[in-house]
């Protein structure tokens, strides 16, 4: 399995807005990473599009070695943009590998810890066409509370 594309998509309402990664691969499988920088998701996004071409052909299945080559090889002094561009790339592998083997993402990270966990539950409110696009693509792969 291999990485194909990257796409990023910005969503925002009155008082912040969030940074997703849509990641594609050549068996079909998606995964969303989330790199959200509070004041700096135009930043961030430039940042996944510089990246891009160090991840496309890359196995999902290579996290920790693709992170080491982001982080090593492209060495600067990112600090919060850079690392938020980081996580939401590692965030669609770790996606993909779950969906690839058909476990939750806890089982591939070590197992359940707790037997209940609290859970925060924010509504994605946009007036944007690029968020309205984003969540008729992905509608079947999230689950959305009202």
């Amino acid at each position: 399995m291999k990485i194909t594309d990257i796409r990023t998509y910005i969503l925002g309402n009155p008082w912040k807005n969030w940074l997703f990664v849509q990641m594609d691969t050549d068996e079909g499988i998606i995964g969303l990473g989330e790199g959200t920088l509070n004041g700096f998701a135009k930043t961030v996004e430039a940042a996944i599009h510089e990246l891009k071409h160090l991840v496309i052909g890359t196995s999902p299945f290579d996290v920790e070695t693709i992170g080491l080559k982001l982080l090593r090889d492209v060495y600067s002094d990112g600090g919060q943009i850079q690392g938020s561009a980081l996580a939401a790339i590692e965030t669609a592998f770790w996606d993909i590998m779950g969906k690839a083997v058909n476990q939750p993402l806890y089982k591939l990270l070590g197992g359940r810890c707790h037997d209940k966990s609290a859970v925060l539950c924010q509504r994605l409110v946009s007036r944007s066409k690029v968020a309205g696009t984003f969540l008729r693509e992905n509608e079947s792969r999230m689950k959305l509370a009202g």
